[in-house]
């Protein structure tokens, strides 16, 4: 039987939780600092608002106050506005304004939609991010406790290439690579670390 998956808009955690999150992600941790994390493990982060058309027109709108662009006549800037609500729509809301207050930091010039697009597909929610994070260190106690009793237990090559073709691959590797779980060959491409439990005793 499936566990219950409690749905947040926020990731709240509780003060004794906290204190754990902060620790390195490769902290031999207690059982009693991993049931602290254990209650938000089978959270989900809810998915955030589309952009719609009107939240292109408003923050667009913000970025042309403040970085200037190539003079058009209403009816040319009213076709680009098109474009560019036709290319953001469906992303992240969250998103777009993270991109528009990057380009406030980095651009001198109003962006095209490449630029802006590029910017949100790097954006990554912080909420899914600190999830993910206490996920790992409920994962890696479990996988050491078990381990310490039938050793020889490790990630598959066939695990770590599911990690990197998920929707959140980068931050996985890296956080696998972060446990010591994972490692980089000389040819660049991420494998299963040496078992840390051999077998025998």
């Amino acid at each position: 039987m499936s566990e219950m998956v409690t749905v947040l808009s926020t990731l709240v955690l509780t003060p004794e939780a906290e204190k754990v999150m902060r620790l390195p992600l490769d902290s031999d941790l207690t059982e009693d600092q991993v049931n602290a994390l254990r209650p938000f493990f089978n959270v989900k982060i809810a998915p955030h608002p589309q952009i719609t058309p009107d939240d292109v027109r408003k923050n667009l709108g913000s970025l042309a106050s403040a970085l200037p662009s190539q003079r058009t006549d209403n009816d040319t800037g009213r076709l680009k506005l098109a474009v560019y609500q036709t290319m953001l729509l469906g992303y992240p809301l969250p998103a777009l304004k993270a991109a528009c207050r990057q380009c406030l930091e980095e651009l001198e010039w109003f962006p095209a939609p490449k630029q802006l697009i590029d910017r949100i597909k790097r954006w990554r929610c912080p909420e899914e991010v600190k999830l993910l994070v206490l996920q790992i260190k409920v994962k890696k106690f479990d996988h050491d406790k078990r381990n310490s009793n039938e050793p020889g237990k490790a990630l598959t090559q066939r695990d770590i290439d599911d990690l990197a073709n998920s929707a959140h691959g980068k931050t996985l590797i890296t956080l696998g690579v972060a446990c010591g779980y994972i490692v980089k060959d000389e040819k660049g491409r991420y494998r299963p670390a040496p078992d840390k439990h051999p077998s025998g005793t």
